[in-house]
């Protein structure tokens, strides 16, 4: 932007003269927070009126420049920062700013002069003179910066020149000062020293040393500034500088200075390694890389510059050669813990977990407190399912960093999986996230077990989802107007899918019908944007229902952003929600016109950035569940598809009808199936005489069942009355429904695809209408198939319902028999349908946006 643009754009009608001064504050305060959001652009818009009432007034002059600076126009910049001095010489905030705006322009002659009037205005006694009025009511005079300058140059006294024998003594005093860490005496004599003139500019190098090793930041740049301006050619003074803008996170001015103190001394390895760090951490990754390699050739005997050579080039994805790098580092150093840990890293990373281990166990070996070595040790574990081998690592991790907010949460995983104990996999990913409260995938796997544990109401589960949002949103929310995408309503639109589960998932399996049907619609192009690692076969399938397919699991949201932007998108949906893979983060800061959440996961995103939830009226009527959502609701006849197995068996004739008592049947996860689902099924056991429970669909890493046996004989249930069956092919999976009666659903969690399952094998289920999203899943599918009679208010209606059916198995039967003709004609059943439903949607969330109107709750009604 050239100050012209800045100063000739028109601005908002400003409020009455008596409003002015609060309105300025209030706008500035807004420029504020845009600018710590990174919404520069806003920021400037609200700073330019304030600037035209008027151009002097420091504060808004100041801002301004930083902004330009975050922009990279320091140009511009320039003479902004320059009223900020002339208005107030006296301001050190603003000497900082106009110094580090200096380093830019890389002219160390003119950094070294502003250094010096800087210092000499600070210390002089400034006179106030009349001015134009400003916000204090005084402004005072700053002479021409150009001409000060020089003028200070010129007749700026020389220091007394002390003998190279006094120096070097007094140099090697600061430094056994230094090493020794006697701060208050190294501060006593640096004073003299700088007092006496004697070896003034290293004096003032280790003060800056000192305070920098206190943690006074701003204490430690403003001496390493001045010894900077005495000792302009001293590349350890540069390097100190910048490690101090590096501390207070100002990282552009640490990279000038580390490239500053590289350039006095072209062997300077420490300078290398902490910019090939500082240009990792800001990632741009080329330069990073393009550095470490130097400092590879300058100091081949150590195995530091060729372990965070390796870890740039896996932060930028290049693996092959990464790898190559780093089996190459391991035979150079095969005793370094570190070359160790990024060599078992890697082959984790590639998912070449065999070869894993042995790098990790070595890096143990060689250090045994190598904290992060036991995390990805234990993540090899926990990545191949070995949850009792990963268990002990994640815990000795913690024990030697108990900061490792990645070893908590994958505790958190353990104990859902291996006990089902969602009290303790809640308390280790809340300790997680308070560690790292922007660890988005700890608050998106919190907020998953809190759905599925059903402790908290409504309310206060939409109050941690809205956390999500409040912590991953910016300040100030990017506008849906913002976007040039063309305001024609009937035009082709592309549309844009985001998810990690284009592969053998269970939501694919809902997925695919439906893109089978979009893909021939000619107003719709289609992306999609895969999340995962791995393709297979049915990515490859679902490729052809794609006009593009991008593969971006490693892009940052940065790079994602810019390829959403270019490839155009209109409607940008989400379809994963709070599970694995997910990209919410990139919701969160708005990349498309429309953003919409469906399909993948039972609940709000807690964005207020995510403008549509697409549902059904029987998951979510609107008039009831708004509430709950920051999305709009939009509701079709049916929001996912259900396609029978082809193969499937055809319905058996009632179990109970041949057994003489009714067998209850549950397919559901068994996290799902919770302590208190297991009290509420065994009071249903204890009133229905002879009745029989059988489970399914056990996971193959449960041997036995012990725990399940043990909580249903504390409620009164013996094991004779309790079948235990574990997963197999979906033929044999199905074939079990036709020794079951009645399916039992879990609670809060209910079943989903396994009660379509059922429906399609005559079997109904018996639910509880809940007032989550998760709990109406029961509610839903059996309204679909018209058997919303056989789903309860509450507890005790579950259970009459129950003891109903088991006392009517000639009406049951009838149900049984009639049971696949319900499903085909439920739109549930047929995808074609649901994929004009889901159009229709699409067009009516399109012709709102071109209207400009917001976005709203609406639903879709089913064809006559």
């Amino acid at each position: 932007m050239l100050a012209s643009d800045f100063e000739n754009q028109e601005t908002p009608e400003l409020p009455s003269q008596d409003g002015l001064e609060q309105a300025f504050l209030g706008l500035l305060k807004l420029a504020q927070d845009q600018f710590n959001a990174g919404q520069y652009a806003y920021a400037i818009d609200y700073l330019k009126p304030i600037l035209q009432a008027n151009p002097r007034q420091p504060d808004s002059n100041h801002l301004l420049v930083k902004v330009l600076m975050a922009l990279r126009d320091y140009e511009t910049a320039l003479p902004y920062i320059e009223i900020c001095l002339q208005m107030s010489p006296e301001n050190v905030l603003y000497w900082d700013t106009y110094v580090e705006l200096l380093h830019f322009f890389g002219d160390a002659e003119v950094l070294s002069q502003a250094l010096a009037l800087k210092a000499e205005i600070l210390q002089q006694n400034v006179t106030t003179v009349p001015s134009e009025p400003s916000d204090s009511g005084n402004a005072v005079y700053l002479p021409d910066l150009s001409a000060e300058l020089e003028l200070l140059m010129k007749t700026k006294n020389t220091s007394k020149k002390h003998s190279k024998k006094v120096e070097d003594a007094a140099f090697c005093q600061l430094l056994a000062l230094c090493e020794a860490k006697k701060y208050q005496e190294l501060e006593r004599y640096s004073k003299h020293l700088i007092t006496e003139n004697i070896c003034a500019g290293f004096a003032w190098r280790f003060l800056g040393v000192m305070f920098l090793e206190l943690k006074q930041l701003a204490q430690a740049k403003q001496v390493m500034a001045e010894s900077i301006r005495l000792l302009p050619n001293d590349a350890t003074s540069h390097f100190n500088y910048a490690l101090a803008c590096a501390e207070l996170n100002e990282l552009d001015t640490a990279e000038c200075f580390y490239r500053k103190a590289i350039q006095l001394d072209r062997n300077f390895t420490a300078a290398y390694n902490n910019l090939g760090n500082l240009l990792k951490s800001s990632k741009k990754f080329d330069e990073a890389e393009s550095i470490l390699r130097k400092l590879v050739k300058l100091d081949p005997n150590s195995p530091i510059p060729r372990f965070n050579l390796v870890s740039v080039l896996v932060q930028k994805d290049a693996m092959s050669v990464a790898l190559d790098e780093a089996i190459m580092a391991e035979k150079l150093f095969p005793h370094s813990a570190d070359i160790r840990n990024a060599l078992g890293s890697i082959y984790f990373l590639l998912e070449r977990h065999e070869e894993a281990i042995p790098h990790l166990l070595k890096a143990i070996e060689f250090d045994p407190n190598y904290a992060d070595a036991y995390n990805n040790l234990g993540s090899v574990y926990f990545d191949q399912k070995h949850f009792g081998q990963a268990r002990p690592l994640f815990l000795k991790a913690l024990e030697i960093n108990p900061d490792s907010g990645g070893a908590m949460r994958c505790l958190g995983q353990i104990s859902l999986n291996v006990e089902n104990n969602h009290i303790e996999s809640i308390r280790w990913t809340r300790l997680a996230l308070a560690q790292n409260p922007k660890d988005s995938a700890a608050h998106a796997s919190l907020l998953f077990m809190l759905s599925e544990y059903g402790v908290l109401t409504p309310e206060e589960l939409f109050l941690e989802h809205r956390r999500f949002g409040e912590m991953h949103e910016p300040k100030l929310l990017r506008l849906p107007s913002s976007f040039s995408n063309t305001r024609i309503k009937d035009r082709p639109l592309t549309i844009g899918f985001f998810s990690g589960d284009l592969r053998h998932h269970a939501v694919t399996s809902f997925l695919a019908p439906i893109f089978h049907h979009l893909k021939d619609n000619k107003g719709l192009r289609l992306i999609a944007y895969y999340t995962h690692n791995e393709e297979d076969d049915v990515s490859q399938k679902l490729k052809t229902y794609f006009d593009a397919w991008r593969h971006v699991k490693t892009m940052d949201n940065g790079m994602l952003s810019r390829l959403v932007q270019s490839d155009e998108v209109d409607i940008l949906f989400d379809l994963s929600g709070h599970t694995s893979d997910n990209r919410l983060t990139l919701f969160a800061n708005r990349v498309a016109p429309i953003q919409v959440s469906w399909i993948g996961y039972p609940g709000t995103t807690g964005l207020s950035n995510m403008d549509y939830f697409i549902s059904e009226r029987f998951l979510t009527p609107i008039a009831e569940q708004s509430q709950y959502f920051t999305e709009k609701i939009c509701n079709l006849p049916s929001s996912a598809p259900f396609e029978p197995y082809e193969d499937a068996p055809p319905i058996a004739d009632l179990p109970m009808l041949k057994n003489g008592y009714v067998t209850f049947g549950s397919f559901n996860r068994i996290t799902k199936i919770t302590s208190n689902t297991i009290v509420l099924w065994a009071r249903l056991l204890n009133q229905i005489k002879d009745s029989k429970l059988f489970l399914g669909g056990m996971p193959p890493t449960m041997s036995n069942y012990e725990s399940f046996v043990e909580e249903f004989a504390a409620a009164g249930v013996g094991c004779d009355r309790l079948e235990f069956f574990g997963r197999g092919r979906m033929d044999i999976y199905l074939q079990q429904y036709r020794h079951i009666d009645l399916c039992l659903d879990a609670f809060p969690y209910n079943g989903a695809t396994t009660t379509l399952h059922g429906l399609w094998m005559g079997v109904p289920t018996l639910s509880i209408k809940g007032n989550q999203l998760v709990s109406r899943n029961g509610y839903a599918m059996m309204g679909q198939v018209g058997l919303d009679f056989m789903v309860a208010e509450d507890e005790a209606g579950f259970i009459q319902n129950a003891i109903y059916w088991a006392n009517h198995p000639s009406e049951l039967a009838e149900i049984r028999r009639n049971l696949r003709d319900r499903c085909l004609a439920s739109p549930k059943f047929h995808p074609g349908l649901i994929a004009q439903y889901l159009n229709q949607a699409i067009r009516q969330m399109w012709h709102r946006w071109c209207d400009e109107l917001p976005p709203a709750a609406f639903e879709i009604e089913e064809k006559s």
